[in-house]
């Protein structure tokens, strides 16, 4: 009845973007995860039981192949994850400019990972894409390591981030990035701006065609209550986002 069972289970791709199926079904593969862990305790009941003797290796043959399968899917849903999060990151923006080197590494990384996925897709088999499959065994504990270090990477990055500008430590790592990536935006701010300052909700941009200096200019900030406190002089939304929101802060204080 394993056997049968197995002979069937398909694994089960979503798209991703652009890039075709190459995304793990959360649902598929969560219903699957409970099916090899029914199965393993079959197989661990018969191994234990003295009748089974006659069936002894096909015991022991699928119970090294379904743990196998458990490890494959393991580091799969690990680096799918990784995987996705840094996609974003490394997908354009700033910080690929900022981070040269590990956009680099990360667009390595992805050819591997999508490559390893397509070569899935065409197999579907769960026990024939995981078990015996030496290319896969090792590239997904070489990714994981490659994602690690883009992680490393990415989390110094951030702290330098936040040495310059201290309110930073506010924001969660993904709001930073956000902010960090659509630098030349000063908009993309105004989302975050609540997080950094307890008391300005948004400022007064002018856009480059508006102001004098041709480029994004702050003249007001606005309080949640609604209360308007002008900047003492317009401040220039240009160059690196921890810059200008020292500025902010430093108008902030001489305005008051």
């Amino acid at each position: 009845q394993i056997e049968r069972d197995w002979e069937d289970q398909n694994f089960s791709f979503n798209e991703f973007k652009n890039k075709g199926l190459c995304i793990l079904d959360a649902g598929a593969t969560g219903e699957l995860v409970e099916k090899l862990e029914d199965s393993q305790m079959a197989l661990g009941s018969m191994a234990t039981n003295r009748y089974s003797a006659p069936f002894n290796d096909a015991v022991v043959e699928w119970t090294a192949k379904l743990s196998t399968v458990g490890d494959v899917v393991e580091m799969w849903l690990v680096v799918q994850n990784m995987w996705i999060y840094m996609e974003a990151v490394f997908s354009g923006g700033d910080i690929v400019k900022q981070l040269p080197q590990e956009a680099k590494r990360f667009n390595q990384i992805d050819k591997a990972f999508i490559k390893m996925v397509h070569g899935a897709v065409e197999t579907l088999n769960v026990v024939n894409v995981c078990y015996g499959n030496d290319t896969i065994l090792t590239l997904l504990p070489h990714l994981t390591d490659q994602l690690e270090l883009c992680q490393k990477s990415l989390t110094a990055f951030l702290d330098t981030k936040r040495a310059q500008f201290p309110r930073f430590y506010f924001l969660a790592d993904d709001d930073l990035l956000a902010i960090l990536g659509q630098a030349k935006d000063p908009h993309q701010v105004q989302k975050q701006l609540k997080k950094m300052f307890e008391g300005v909700k948004s400022l007064k941009i002018l856009n480059p065609g508006e102001s004098e200096n041709k480029v994004h200019t702050s003249v007001q900030m606005f309080a949640p209550d609604g209360e308007v406190l002008p900047c003492n002089e317009p401040v220039r939304l240009e160059g690196r986002p921890e810059d200008w929101l020292n500025d902010i802060e430093a108008s902030m204080f001489a305005s008051t």
